[in-house]
């Protein structure tokens, strides 16, 4: 089993693509959209920590220092 659906490293995924998987579950285009609109400082961010693991995907805060 697979620990993300994104193990193709070659492609990075974009936050669109996560519809398909997250379908019937979170609604996460309105949780992002709340996210960014609210904290406008945000980065969306794709990134691998293990190649075995696959492609994660977080929204970071990146505040002015």
């Amino acid at each position: 089993m697979d620990i993300s659906v994104f193990t193709d490293l070659a492609k990075t995924p974009q936050p669109e693509d996560l519809r398909l998987p997250l379908a019937g579950t979170l609604k996460h285009c309105e949780i992002r959209d709340f996210v960014i609109n609210y904290y406008p400082a945000t980065k969306e961010e794709w990134f691998v920590s293990a190649k075995k693991y696959g492609w994660s995907y977080r929204i970071k805060d990146k505040k002015e220092q």
